[in-house]
């Protein structure tokens, strides 16, 4: 996807300067950007996921600046942030945010087939774990919830991901064949996410 974005730029650029060598800066000459696309990713997973994708909960923010130093309307904001965190309760049960995710959506299932194997596997722990305590009516020690701090955005930056492949994908498709494609979801896409097999972009 990058390798194909940076080789189209390449081209317009490399057509302006034919005809004026003189329009660009020297940042722009095609010599720099062959040397970047030699650099440029090839395939998936070349890449850090959440550093292109930055996916923030709300509250992360406050728990990295003082209180101190906060304005008052950042304290309501965080007041406010905190309350509707507690009032969801999941952090009782030892989840996190994204763990409340629909795992039968196929997107979600589509980022779920992508994320590290151990984060997949401690994402399902803490489910399984959690289902235990909700059947028997109980809950966490209060010093083993979840703390705001270590609630961290694992997934959603993989659905961003996911969406954005979508969305080039059917733009692709709507310059070529000027529709956008339909596809029936089965339910055995719900096991194996077979529906995106034809969405990749490599």
């Amino acid at each position: 996807m990058l390798r194909g974005l940076a080789a189209t730029a390449y081209r317009h650029i490399n057509e302006v300067l034919m005809l004026n060598k003189s329009v660009l800066p020297k940042a722009f000459q095609p010599s720099i950007l062959e040397e970047a696309l030699q650099h440029a990713p090839t395939k998936r997973g070349e890449f850090n996921v959440y550093e292109v994708f930055k996916v923030e909960n709300p509250w992360t923010k406050y728990m990295e600046i003082p209180s101190a130093d906060l304005a008052l309307w950042e304290k309501v904001d965080k007041t406010l942030v905190l309350s509707y965190r507690k009032a969801m309760r999941y952090e009782q049960f030892g989840l996190l945010y994204d763990d409340l995710l629909n795992d039968e959506d196929p997107v979600i299932i589509e980022a779920l087939n992508r994320v590290p194997e151990e984060v997949l596997r401690a994402r399902e722990k803490r489910l399984a774990r959690a289902f235990d305590l909700s059947v028997n009516q109980k809950r966490l020690p209060k010093e083993e919830w979840t703390k705001p701090e270590d609630d961290v955005a694992y997934l959603r930056p993989y659905v961003v991901w996911v969406r954005c492949e979508m969305e080039e994908y059917d733009a692709q498709t709507m310059l070529r064949d000027d529709y956008v494609p339909f596809f029936k979801v089965t339910s055995d896409d719900y096991e194996t996410g077979k529906a995106f097999t034809q969405r990749y972009v490599d």
